[in-house]
C-alpha cells in the first residue's frame, strides 16, 4: 500500500508499507511446535500487522512438562531484582542491568578442620554477627584449612556444589582465622566481573521466560554461581550447577520438572 505524505508523517513509516487486506478469519493461531509445545498467536490481526511491519512477536508458549504440568511464558518477563545486602538500591536499572551493592555478610559459618573455639574468639574480639554451625546445612560460607581442602572430601564437594563459598586458611590460628574474616566483612568495592556475570544470568532469565527453553551460562566459580543461584530463583526460575571445576557454569530451566 502507498500512503499519503501526511498519513506517512503521521504513522512515522515509509510511504509504501505492508498491510492486512481484510481481518484475519481467526481470532488466534496455535502452531504446534512439537508433541508437547505450541506457540499462541494472539490477538491475530496484531500479530499480522506487526509481522509485516517488522520481526514476528515472541508468541505466548504452552509446554506440557513429562509429569503433565502445563507451564507457560505468559508471565510478564524477568522482574527486577534484589541480591539482599541489607542496603536499599540494589535492583534493576532502567537500562535492564542488574545493580550489585556488597553483597550481604555471612551470617553463618561452618569451620571444617578449623577450631571451632579459635572461631568463636575471633568473632567476639572483632564483634561480628557471626553464628557458628555445627554442621553444612543453612551456612552461608565455609572455612577450612588448605591441607583439607587438597584432600577434596565430599563435605566441601557439597559446599561448592550448593554455591556455599568456601574460604581457605593456610593453618589453624587465631591470626588465620581473623585475617579470613576480615576479608569476608572488608568494605570491597564489588568486582565488575561478578557484575557482568549477574548481568549475563539476566539476560539468560529473559531468554528462558520468552522461549520456555533452557539456557547455559558462562562458567563462574562457587560464589558467583550461588548469587546467580539466588537471582534465578528471584524470578521462579531452576538453574543447575553443570560441568567440572574451572568450566563448572549455571543451565538455567523454566521448571524444575523440565531438563
Amino acid at each position: 500500500m502507498t500512503l499519503s505524505d501526511e498519513e506517512a508523517r503521521r504513522r512515522g513509516t515509509q510511504k509504501t508499507v505492508l498491510e492486512r487486506k481484510a481481518p484475519p478469519t481467526f481470532d488466534v493461531l496455535i502452531e504446534i511446535q512439537d508433541r508437547e509445545r505450541v506457540a499462541i498467536h494472539q490477538p491475530l490481526a496484531e500479530v499480522v500487522d506487526a509481522a509485516l511491519r517488522g520481526p514476528l512477536p515472541t508468541p505466548r508458549i504452552r509446554m506440557r512438562t513429562r509429569e503433565g504440568r502445563i507451564i507457560s511464558n505468559a508471565e510478564d518477563a524477568a522482574r527486577p531484582i534484589a541480591i539482599h545486602s541489607g542496603q536499599p538500591g540494589n535492583g534493576e536499572t532502567g537500562n535492564g542491568k542488574v545493580t550489585l551493592l556488597p553483597t550481604r555478610k555471612p551470617r553463618t559459618v561452618f569451620p571444617y578442620g578449623v577450631s571451632r573455639s579459635y572461631l568463636e574468639q575471633s568473632i567476639r574480639e572483632l564483634e561480628l554477627p557471626v553464628r557458628v554451625l555445627g554442621n553444612l546445612d543453612g551456612a552461608d560460607v565455609v572455612l577450612t584449612l588448605k591441607n583439607y581442602y587438597r584432600r577434596r572430601p565430599d563435605i566441601l564437594r557439597q559446599a561448592e556444589s550448593g554455591g556455599v563459598p568456601v574460604h581457605i586458611l593456610k593453618s589453624n590460628s587465631v591470626a588465620q582465622v581473623k585475617e579470613a574474616l576480615g576479608r569476608l566483612y572488608g568494605g570491597e568495592a564489588p568486582d565488575p566481573g561478578v557484575q557482568r556475570a549477574l548481568d549475563e544470568a539476566l539476560d539468560a532469565i529473559r531468554k528462558v521466560k520468552s522461549t520456555l527453553q533452557p539456557h547455559e551460562i558462562s562458567p563462574q566459580n562457587a560464589y558467583v554461581r550461588r548469587l546467580q543461584h539466588q537471582l534465578v530463583s528471584e524470578h521462579e526460575l531452576v538453574a543447575r550447577s553443570t560441568g567440572k571445576e574451572p568450566q563448572r557454569r549455571l543451565r538455567i530451566l523454566p521448571a524444575a520438572d523440565v531438563d
